[in-house]
């Protein structure tokens, strides 16, 4: 290995935990200026939602720092989608909060509640929303045909295969240790694949926390998301190289 090449895997080594590290600080410094979420039940639907992504960030960043980069993708493609959903709301051509109405009527039928109950809820819901004067779409608009998530597009197909407790997912624990013996390690030394999942999870945060922003109205230091966002995608682009080479 050339030393240049050294030098390199040890850069991306400092830099990966360093951008994890860097996100919080910055979603907690809005909370602290005091933002505020107008009164408002979709506006307060949206923020919920927001804050699930912000704790689907600190599961993945969890997972990483105790060297499981292959169990953060689940979180990480949480975050991923709601990001996307952010990005559809925040979207000018878009349904805007139509998008946290329709995801509060599905979820009607998602959790488990009496039917009785559903149906009476249901048109009160849809009264507040008319009244708030919401435009729903009849369905979700799909998360993958968003930027952020077709950004990281093998990112969540790994989390996919992840969950589905596919052979996928376990030959990303799978080491060559010898030339003719190989090992499954739970806790993996950081590498690639590391640097791959720490920077798309920075990515996925800062584009949500960028989405939030747009949408309530906050202050953020823009100069500084940016440049994050900017260390974290070349990361992400060199390392996805490095994972996904042959």
């Amino acid at each position: 290995m050339a030393p240049e090449d050294v030098k390199l895997e040890d850069h991306s080594a400092r830099l990966a935990p360093k951008l994890l590290g860097a996100v919080m600080p910055l979603i907690d410094v809005v909370a602290a200026e005091g933002a505020v979420v107008p009164n408002n039940w979709p506006m307060m639907l949206a923020f919920y939602l927001y804050g699930q992504g912000v704790a689907s960030f600190q599961a993945a960043q969890a997972l990483i720092e105790v060297q499981l980069p292959v169990e953060a993708l689940p979180p990480l493609r949480a975050l991923t989608i709601v990001a996307a959903r952010f990005e559809l709301m925040t979207d000018p051509e878009g349904p805007g909060l139509g998008i946290v109405a329709r995801m509060a009527l599905d979820g009607l039928s998602e959790r488990d509640v009496e039917e009785e109950y559903a149906v009476r809820r249901r048109p009160e819901m849809e009264s507040v929303f008319a009244s708030a004067g919401l435009t729903m779409p009849n369905e979700l608009p799909s998360a993958e045909r968003t930027s952020i998530y077709h950004s990281l597009t093998a990112e969540m197909r790994f989390a996919e295969s992840v969950a589905n407790a596919t052979y996928g997912a376990a030959e990303l624990h799978i080491t060559s240790e010898t030339k003719d013996r190989i090992g499954f390690r739970i806790r993996l030394e950081p590498g690639p694949l590391t640097d791959m999942v720490s920077s798309a999870c920075v990515v996925a945060a800062l584009e949500l926390l960028q989405g939030a922003t747009a949408l309530f109205g906050w202050s953020v230091n823009v100069e500084e998301v940016d440049r994050l966002l900017a260390e974290a995608r070349q990361l992400n682009e060199e390392s996805a190289l490095g994972q996904l080479a042959p």
